[in-house]
């Protein structure tokens, strides 16, 4: 077979280019949301919404009066923020100058004051509901061949924020026992579930650091449907989660191994090499644990698992 031959002086577009991979198309998709105004943001992320339910003005009271940093504005500049790294107020501010000049409306003042404050009245209920909203959008559009042999495969992580130094939050959300006191940020925990197949987040909850990922966690265990598959790392992995997904939800469980639990590969059933199923039985319940007595005595007194070692 004979070589297609390189010549140093002709053009190279010529050959044509390689094919890009879907991820680097997503990321130019979403370069060029950050580069580009709020009609753009708004056009693209307005087909996963229900506007007109979302941003619905009140005939009377809050939210009713004609403002230029309406709630559906505000919401796109905001919006905005979120998905540009390092945005200010001040480029969000001039991306509001800049849609109302597209449309021949007046043009608001470069001041941050309008926005923030609109910001600070933009209701948590409307971000929330926006969020349920695309949830049900990416749920119902999921194609059969993204899922993972049939089953819908939702992966469980944890993180941590920092919140803003405020004597409320301090209270509510300590910091760090390693920071002298006053030297560092109120911290948060923060547990989500997304989806495998859209990648989209789909219920999350939070709490202070006194509060372990595992114990949180089954705050958001409703997202979870018969046949489903829970995918998390170690840290969630105990005897009483996986039990309970299982014989509760009917949830199957795909987690590293804690490091703390011991295997013998020599156990249990041989489907190949390093490769087993064994039984697992129901541990003494730890002195400390949140579980009551009674609630322990309710697991299974034994399951199975299969364990692999890569």
């Amino acid at each position: 077979m004979l070589k297609q031959p390189f010549l140093p002086n002709f053009p190279r577009s010529l050959f044509g280019s390689p094919r890009k991979k879907e991820s680097e198309v997503l990321a130019d998709r979403l370069e060029s949301l950050r580069s580009g105004g709020l009609s753009e943001l708004s056009a693209v992320v307005g087909r996963f919404l229900r506007l007109a339910e979302l941003f619905a003005k009140p005939a009377s009271g809050r939210g009713s009066r004609v403002r230029i940093f309406s709630a559906q504005v505000t919401f796109w500049a905001f919006l905005h923020q979120v998905l540009t790294r390092n945005m200010a107020c001040r480029d969000a501010t001039r991306k509001v100058q800049a849609m109302r000049a597209e449309k021949g409306l007046p043009i608001p003042s470069e001041k941050t004051d309008a926005y923030c404050q609109a910001r600070k009245r933009l209701p948590e209920e409307t971000v929330l509901r926006a969020h349920a909203q695309l949830v049900t959008w990416l749920g119902t559009h999921t194609r059969k061949e993204d899922l993972w042999l049939g089953h819908d495969v939702k992966v469980i992580d944890g993180t941590g924020a920092s919140m803003p130094d405020t004597v409320e939050n301090q209270a509510r959300w300590p910091q760090s026992a390693s920071q002298k006191p006053g030297c560092g940020f109120p911290q948060a925990k923060l547990v989500g579930c997304f989806s495998l197949a859209s990648a989209g987040l789909l219920a999350w909850t939070l709490s202070d650091k006194h509060h372990h990922e595992s114990r949180m966690w089954p705050e958001i265990w409703d997202i979870f449907e018969p046949g489903d598959v829970a995918l998390t790392d170690r840290g969630f992995n105990s005897y009483e989660s996986m039990a309970k997904l299982k014989i509760e939800r009917e949830v199957d469980s795909v987690m590293r191994l804690h490091q703390r639990r011991n295997v013998d590969f020599r156990k249990g059933k041989h489907l190949g090499d390093h490769d087993r199923i064994q039984t697992w039985l129901r541990p003494q319940r730890p002195k400390d644990h949140h579980m009551t007595k009674e609630q322990w005595a309710e697991l299974p007194g034994e399951f199975e698992v299969r364990i692999i070692r890569m």
